[in-house]
């Protein structure tokens, strides 16, 4: 098409075509063209129209910083890439000149530039003119009832002189345009806001449908806690709706209840006070399932955990399980009362029982409204935090290992101790083994070592006031002694037992160390074994023959250590009294030891 001119304006036929190609891009707008593609119709519509070789229309970015090509006719896609990529027109001023489509839209009024390599101001540009091919620029604003919308920009291979009437002939057709790309920008954020209101609509509806479906459930859940439905039930039909395993355990990580007995959580929840400060349900870290927080007064209280999700990622899953944690923390709560109140009357009970009862039938009757049968056998325990223990959760761990069996022992703490009196029974570990299983949890689950005093069984109600006074004495004396962490089993004590009743234990202590001491410190100097010797002394007859027969030494060995050992102890050996308290001094040792 040649060059546009004053005669070429003003034939009938080219009146026609720009009245069609206004009409044509009414018939666009409503044809629902998007602005993309309404741009490149008025950018093709400009070039056939024209002697232009090349257009573009500009809108602004999202960011409202800069002009980008939206649409265009006869630049190659790579300088359109490239333009709104690397070197957009900026709507806001610069550190560097502006290009005539920035002005044209800054300053709403059109911009003609004959030659854009002979133009300083679009130094920036010209690179990439030179190598689309073009020289000469018209850029005209897009002005629409709200105010400047873009750029249409009109380019020719060779510099050229725009003329007014030519411009202002551009001018009307780009406010024609204008009118055109207002009414397509307003259809498109017009389905954009649809778009995004039936989204938002979808996503409200979805959410009330999980609400709603949360709520079915806790309310269920709620009707089975009034009903005094047991957690494990709770948790059963809580696995039900999300068609998962469930399993509840405290914060301490020790199970409650569970829909199964076969799984145990193998990944790890995310940290408790994060989880716990906003009650939300999570993924697992290994993708196993989700976890929710008990939270009780504001505290994690333990966690409850959905393994093999029916539909992983679900939000109606996460919600249920959210729910179904904050009725699980109301059924732990009421445990916990429950637990404390037991616990309360199994003190109240000990108290009675451990001072020697004056009606023994009512105590039995008593204790068997608290599940305990004083009628069979039971062996007391007393466990104890060992010197710089703290005694802190003690009475819970204790309760857990008992609750892990299925005995009937009453568990209660007296003072710093905590007490069980543990039940002869088919199935049950022994009165040992128990000791040995409680201190070893409760040494990994407290701060501190734990020690266990191993009562004997007792078979009457009048017996466990002395068990309780042997086992606690037991545990005096090795503690006091510096022996931690261990099971004192005493068994038939004989003599033992009036050592174990004396009331001031120390005294003890202070009497088998003035005794021996003095041995031991020189065994340690001079590597020598005095205490051994006396030991086999007292246990050979007092003989010394017969006592280095038994260590397998010399009898002069044997005659040299006894003379050192009546020098450092000022004793005489052939002294019956010295030799009593020798042994008695053995006695506490040997005590100490068990």
């Amino acid at each position: 098409m040649t060059a546009l001119t004053n005669e070429h304006i003003g034939t009938t036929h080219d009146l026609r075509a720009w009245l069609d190609a206004a009409a044509e891009l009414s018939r666009a707008v409503n044809r629902g063209l998007v602005p993309a593609e309404l741009g490149s119709l008025v950018a093709g519509t400009v070039v056939h129209l024209t002697g232009y070789d090349f257009c573009s229309v500009l809108l602004p970015d999202e960011s409202g910083r800069h002009l980008v090509i939206m649409g265009s006719y006869g630049l190659s896609a790579d300088y359109v890439s490239r333009v709104n990529a690397e070197r957009p027109p900026r709507i806001t001023p610069g550190a560097t000149a502006e290009g005539p489509s920035s002005r044209a839209y800054r300053s709403q009024r059109p911009v003609a530039l004959t030659d854009i390599c002979a133009d300083p101001t679009c130094t920036e540009w010209e690179a990439s003119a030179v190598r689309e091919g073009y020289r000469g620029i018209l850029a005209l604003p897009l002005t629409g009832v709200g105010g400047v919308l873009g750029v249409v920009s009109c380019y020719s291979r060779v510099p050229r002189a725009f003329t007014a009437d030519e411009v202002v002939l551009m001018e009307t057709f780009a406010n024609q345009a204008a009118l055109t790309m207002e009414a397509a920008i307003r259809r498109e954020r017009g389905r954009a806001e649809r778009t995004r209101l039936r989204a938002r609509v979808a996503t409200l509806e979805e959410e009330h449908r999980v609400e709603q479906r949360a709520e079915a459930v806790h309310g269920t859940l709620v009707r089975l806690l009034l009903a005094g439905e047991p957690l494990g039930r709770i948790s059963e039909y809580l696995a039900r709706e999300l068609g998962a395993d469930v399993l509840v355990e405290d914060a301490a990580g020790h199970p409650l209840a569970a829909s199964t007995t076969s799984r145990q959580p193998t990944g790890t929840a995310p940290p408790g006070a994060r989880v716990a400060e906003d009650y939300r349900a999570v993924e697992v870290e290994d993708g196993t399932g989700l976890v929710a927080p008990i939270v009780l007064a504001g505290e994690p209280a333990g966690r409850v955990w959905a393994f093999d999700v029916r539909e992983p990622g679900a939000a109606w899953q996460r919600r249920v399980l959210e729910r179904g944690a904050s009725v699980i923390a109301l059924a732990v709560s009421k445990l916990r009362t429950a637990q404390e109140v037991e616990w309360r009357l199994s003190r109240e009970f000990l108290d009675d029982l451990l001072t020697t009862p004056a009606d023994p039938a009512a105590t039995v009757s008593r204790g068997r409204q608290l599940g305990v049968d004083l009628g069979a056998p039971h062996t007391l325990l007393v466990l104890r935090p060992d010197p710089g223990g703290q005694a802190t959760g003690l009475l819970t761990q204790v309760q857990h290992v008992v609750n892990a069996t299925s005995a009937e022992a009453l568990v209660a703490a007296r003072g710093g101790d905590v007490i069980v009196l543990w039940p002869e029974g088919d199935g049950l570990p022994d009165a040992r083994e128990i000791a040995e299983r409680l201190r070893g949890h409760c040494t990994a689950c407290t701060a501190g070592t734990v020690s266990v005093g191993l009562g004997r069984a007792c078979h009457a109600v009048t017996d466990y006031a002395e068990a309780y006074r042997l086992a606690a004495g037991a545990l005096n004396l090795t503690q006091r002694a510096g022996r931690t962490d261990r099971v004192v089993a005493l068994g038939e004590l004989g003599v033992y037992r009036l050592l174990l009743q004396v009331e001031r234990p120390e005294e003890l202590i202070e009497f088998m160390q003035g005794m021996l001491d003095p041995l031991r410190a020189y065994d340690v100097q001079r590597d020598a074994a005095l205490v051994e010797t006396l030991r086999a002394f007292l246990r050979c007859g007092c003989t010394a023959t017969t006592t280095a027969e038994s260590l397998i030494v010399h009898p002069n060995t044997i005659s040299y250590r006894l003379h050192r050992i009546e020098e450092l102890l000022d004793v005489n050996l052939r002294d019956p009294q010295a030799l009593l308290r020798i042994q008695l001094a053995f006695l506490i040792e040997d005590v100490l030891a068990t």
